[in-house]
């Protein structure tokens, strides 16, 4: 049997080379693919940690070793590479962390970076039976410690009660009102501007630094008076608003409504309330107000949340002019207003299903319209759009002009003439047809037609004499003459 030689040993020595510095740049691409972006901190809470990021198709795995900054301890973890974002739960309140971020690339392990978290602090009140007051204990690092009352503030402890759940009227309390505490002394100085939803979100020195003693310990009183909750805006026209609202302990709170515009922030009305429904009026049409009611009493005060609606736009007052058989003049007022747009809808009285709508800016009042059938019926209106909200006109029902016919006459003998008409298609009730002698207009013939004849002859005429011959269509009130045609009969009877 021969002996088995490496391949190694079968390759030149600048082969050789060749291969690894091939073997290299395959590695490097791979590494340099293996990356993530966007890693950062997501979630927290008292008790977890979430972390997310934007995955790359070329990673297979996370591999995340969390280091517990107080224990000096850590803990492995991992998950697949279709995950974007992993959650560590059953950490400690308060507490810091730092994670350790290691990608797994095709069987090459990459070390990514790290990112800096710590969980919720939690909160409590102790020293009192009721759960809404007491003295202020937060628990950091595993051990529950107070806070120093220096620059204690009722913003301080509105975002305390915020935190707990127990309402927003807070009244800040020092000087170890519901007894010493004991243990660490977790803060110190904090100022808080009220909006914050924790109090660790609150400027403070850093945690465990304080010039204080327990008998500095902050509390707080938490009162969750009886708040007029709106619910609804109930009713609303162009000009006034009514809001209803829920509420408890009527008889010990005085109650104001507030209305504001909403863009501006001025207020514009206020007033007491007795009831659990408010109604503003004198509103300018379809504009946007906030409105807000406040219960107070000698001591305290709570304001609802403000709700935010449109009045309804103006039904504005619409004008139709009709100009021709084919065109109508169509126009509007509204009063002062925030109108987005208009919308002139128009429609056949008769046939409902050839209808028409036409978008305006607010800035247009007045539009004309052609195209209409002579003589035929239509239906009219504007309707005036504020936000979803919009409000039509009354409908304004016209018949455009009938057609102006054109008369052919034709003189049949020294005694008699025929006139006969064309019209196009058109909605005509009746025709009337004059012939009067052309000069004497006191001698005048008529005849009412129905709309479906359109031939009429006139006998017993005066032979050579000159007549005026024309054709009036009637649709409604509405009428339109022809052009007058003059035609003079015969002399003598022609005979062949």
């Amino acid at each position: 049997m021969g002996r088995v030689v490496p391949t190694s040993r079968l390759l030149s020595g600048s082969t050789q080379l060749l291969l690894m510095v091939l073997m290299l740049a395959t590695v490097a691409r791979v590494a340099n693919g293996c990356s993530i972006s966007g890693l950062q901190v997501g979630e927290t809470s008292d008790t977890s940690i979430t972390i997310t990021w934007t995955n790359n198709s070329s990673v297979n795995s996370y591999t995340f070793e969390l280091y517990d900054n107080v224990q000096n301890a850590s803990s492995n973890f991992s998950t697949d590479g279709s995950a974007s974002n992993f959650t560590f739960t059953g950490l400690v309140a308060g507490r810091s962390y730092r994670i350790h971020v290691t990608l797994g690339c095709f069987g090459f392990s990459n070390y990514y970076g790290e990112v800096n978290a710590q969980t919720n602090m939690s909160i409590r009140l102790a020293g009192n039976a009721t759960t809404c007051q007491g003295r202020v204990e937060v628990f950091y690092n595993g051990e529950w410690g107070t806070v120093c009352d220096d620059f204690w503030s009722p913003q301080d402890a509105k975002v305390v009660c915020r935190q707990l759940g127990c309402g927003l009227t807070a009244f800040a309390v020092s000087l170890a009102y519901f007894g010493l505490g004991n243990g660490r002394i977790w803060l110190d100085d904090v100022q808080c501007s009220g909006y914050e939803t924790r109090l660790s979100d609150c400027s403070h020195p850093p945690w465990g630094i304080h010039n204080c003693g327990h008998n500095e310990d902050a509390s707080v009183i938490c009162l969750q008076v009886p708040s007029y909750t709106v619910l609804t805006i109930t009713n609303k026209t162009s000009t006034t608003m009514t809001v209803s609202g829920t509420t408890s302990l009527l008889e010990l709170f005085f109650y104001r409504a507030y209305l504001r515009e909403t863009a501006s922030g001025n207020l514009v009305t206020t007033f007491p309330i007795y009831s659990t429904t408010a109604t503003f009026t004198g509103l300018i049409p379809g504009r946007n107000y906030s409105v807000s009611v406040e219960a107070s009493n000698t001591t305290f005060s709570y304001r609802s949340d403000v709700v935010t609606d449109r009045t309804l736009p103006p039904q504005v007052n619409v004008t139709v002019i009709v100009n021709s058989s084919a065109a109508m003049m169509v126009s509007w007022v509204a009063p002062i207003s925030d109108i987005d747009y208009y919308r002139v809808y128009l429609n056949e009285t008769n046939n409902a299903s050839v209808a028409y709508h036409f978008n305006f800016s607010s800035n247009v009042t007045t539009q004309r319209f052609f195209g209409f059938v002579p003589g035929r019926s239509y239906q009219i209106s504007v309707t005036a759009y504020s936000g979803m909200n919009s409000q039509s006109s009354a409908i304004v029902t016209k018949r455009s002009l009938p057609p102006q016919v054109n008369v052919t006459v034709i003189v049949n003998s020294p005694t008699a003439m025929t006139v006969s008409w064309l019209a196009p298609i058109s909605d005509v009730d009746y025709y009337v047809v004059y012939l009067s002698e052309t000069y004497n207009a006191t001698a005048v013939m008529s005849f009412i037609l129905y709309s479906n004849i359109t031939t009429q002859a006139f006998t017993d005429l005066v032979p050579g004499r000159s007549y005026n011959a024309s054709v009036t269509a009637y649709s409604g009130i509405n009428s339109q003459p022809s052009a007058i045609v003059t035609s003079i009969t015969c002399k003598y009877m022609h005979y062949l």
